[in-house]
């Protein structure tokens, strides 16, 4: 997608700091509509249907989770990523949770917002592309697309991140993946402690894959995950 046909959605109550990184953008290319609160942001989203959400989280009015959560539950294929100087592995991971595609720490270059903003594009084109259905136990099926598992004829609904872990596991079934490929094609950046918030959503997934025994998640040491069916 070239930059001067992608529109970004902006929410920043910080206005010197905004027009910075709005005028930066825009010299790059991009189409940016920029607001001051989060009820502004989530109208305007509705409005315009950007291709990109830049969110601050401590905004007036709706803070940024509150936005990415009435994004998602409309559409969970738009690239979100929170600009915030919230910075404890908590609200990284509460961002990632909600859905957000990345979680950009100030104080930042301007460089590395354009570089994350392209980065999640080109996420975003593979993922979308992502509508097969895996069978990966005996009583087990997942669909990227929509987002769930169906274990025993029970629907259990994933969170974006962990469809998306899943996912990459079930391109390799039975084969090992490692955890730095893993990391790379979820994020591309550069987190401290993203081994962390990689292992937390591998808890939770295995956590749901006991339903059927047929199917695990095995660990191998110092290299990755294998799903084994």
């Amino acid at each position: 997608m070239e930059r001067e046909r992608i529109s970004v959605l902006y929410a920043e109550d910080d206005v010197l700091s905004a027009m910075l990184c709005k005028d930066f953008l825009e010299f790059q290319g991009y189409r940016v509509f920029y607001v001051r609160d989060g009820e502004m942001a989530w109208r305007l989203y509705r409005k315009i249907n950007p291709d990109v959400v830049l969110l601050d989280i401590m905004m007036p009015k709706k803070n940024g989770y509150e936005v990415a959560r009435l994004i998602r539950a409309e559409n969970q294929n738009v690239p979100i990523l929170f600009i915030s100087a919230l910075a404890s592995s908590v609200d990284v991971v509460t961002g990632l949770d909600i859905g957000a595609d990345d979680y950009i720490r100030k104080e930042f270059l301007l460089e590395e917002v354009d570089a994350r903003i392209r980065a999640a594009l080109r996420r975003q084109q593979r993922w979308t592309k992502s509508s097969q259905v895996f069978r990966i136990g005996e009583y087990c099926l997942f669909s990227y697309v929509e987002q769930h598992l169906v274990i025993a004829n029970e629907k259990i609904h994933l969170t974006p991140m962990e469809a998306k872990i899943l996912y990459l596991l079930c391109e390799h079934m039975n084969e090992v993946v490692l955890k730095e490929d893993m990391i790379k094609e979820l994020w591309k950046n550069d987190f401290s402690g993203n081994t962390r918030y990689l292992d937390k959503y591998m808890m939770s997934i295995r956590k749901i894959l006991e339903k059927d025994p047929s199917v695990r998640i095995t660990t191998i040491p110092r290299k990755g995950y294998c799903l084994v069916w």
